[in-house]
């Protein structure tokens, strides 16, 4: 009760609310550069040390994603 209903009456979760709201607008931007950063970091990893061992469902994925940023 004094952990959360409390602090709702009584104002003081704003910030925090606000917060939650800013993130959750903005999570396709922090998703896409994430997803981009491991993208580049797989892209790095197979120029420098070949597709050995990079499992066949990531190396799937990069080829596709790879596509998608050639096509753009």
């Amino acid at each position: 009760m004094a952990r959360y209903v409390m602090p709702k009456f009584q104002g003081l979760n704003t910030n925090r609310d606000d917060s939650y709201t800013w993130v959750k607008d903005n999570h396709e931007t922090f998703m896409g550069a994430a997803i981009s950063a491991v993208g580049a970091r797989i892209a790095k990893h197979i120029e420098e040390k070949g597709t050995d061992n990079i499992s066949p469902d990531i190396l799937a994925a990069a080829a596709a994603m790879h596509k998608t940023d050639a096509a753009e």
